[in-house]
């Protein structure tokens, strides 16, 4: 599935620069959203792209689906939800890396897993939480 969107090129430019890894956050947020990319560009293991809402992640992603190893998507996004976003990353990518980060009520741990989600984060999370769970979805990392 190939998606026409003006960031295509821009994406593509990038994409040829750089040998690091991609990891997509998406979160209607503009302070969550950076705040989260911020910690993990400070890993220094990937490139964080940003999204504020589900469409723009699910363009960016048909376009380069191979590109992104890790998503970590809230559940709640204007358009359509992180369940939603989940399910169309799926259809593309069926061993996408995907986590869930929500702060609404607490999500179950199974329900996530059964929706799709190779992982949870429960808002507000640490530093800690959000590599331990980085790390579980790609054990390969190292710590």
């Amino acid at each position: 599935m190939k998606l026409k969107t003006p960031l295509a090129a821009v994406f593509a430019s990038q994409f040829a620069q750089s040998d690091l890894k991609r990891w997509m956050v998406v979160d209607e947020s503009p302070e969550v959203l950076d705040s989260v990319a911020m910690l993990l560009e400070r890993l220094g293991r990937a490139e964080v792209y940003k999204f504020r809402s589900g469409e723009e992640a699910l363009n960016c992603f048909a376009l380069f689906p191979s590109e992104f190893e890790l998503v970590i998507t809230d559940l709640e996004l204007p358009g359509f939800n992180g369940v939603e976003l989940c399910q169309r990353l799926r259809n593309i990518s069926p061993s996408a890396k995907i986590i869930l980060s929500t702060g609404g009520a607490i999500m179950p741990q199974q329900f996530a897993i059964y929706s799709g989600f190779n992982g949870v984060l429960q808002k507000p999370y640490s530093v800690a939480d959000l590599w331990r769970v980085v790390k579980s979805v790609l054990p390969e990392m190292e710590s």
